[in-house]
């Protein structure tokens, strides 16, 4: 895994891009600002996993922001359309990691949610729905995952978690909320 993310460095480098977004399947897509280009490199199934501890890490990081919501919530929904670089077989990794939190953990969006009586009358959610939005790998040791913790259409708190890979495993180095309703 090590060789294949210096190999993907080593390009990224060489191709003088600036940033690398993770792209749906087992591919990333490269810009290079400089010359206004962009490529799509395949990523290996390992990197893939590896993926799955920093999407993990950050949905952990988005249930336990200070919004209050989470005292008695009844289940997790996740919605990793936009968690690009994951396969079919890493997202069942994903949901079953945030069993540990002790409550359902669902995928289904917003609107399912609501329309299968699991919010209230005022479409307030009886738990959770946690959202990636977008992942920019800014290289073999960073990722930076915009997201939501939302418990209605009107109350979310959207974030961008920065996480950094140190001794092969993935931390967050930072936090920042971006919005709030």
């Amino acid at each position: 895994m090590k060789k294949a993310w210096t190999i993907l460095t080593v390009y990224v480098l060489l191709a003088g891009c600036s940033s690398v977004n993770v792209n749906e399947g087992n591919s990333i897509l490269e810009t290079d600002q400089q010359h206004n280009t962009s490529k799509t490199v395949s990523i290996s199934e390992n990197q893939g996993k590896d993926l799955v501890n920093a999407y993990g890490l950050a949905l952990d990081t988005l249930l336990s922001l200070d919004h209050g919501w989470d005292n008695d919530i009844k289940y997790i929904s996740v919605e990793l359309n936009s968690a690009q670089g994951l396969t079919d077989t890493n997202i069942p990794v994903i949901v079953e990691n945030l069993k540990k939190h002790k409550v359902a953990v669902l995928q289904l969006p917003l609107d399912e949610l609501v329309k299968q009586g699991l919010a209230d009358q005022r479409g307030v959610l009886d738990g959770i729905l946690l959202q990636i939005q977008e992942a920019t790998l800014t290289d073999d040791n960073k990722l930076t995952v915009s997201g939501k913790a939302i418990k209605s259409a009107k109350q979310s708190i959207g974030t961008t978690i920065e996480l950094q890979k140190k001794n092969n495993v993935w931390e967050v180095s930072n936090t920042t909320i971006t919005t709030e309703s």
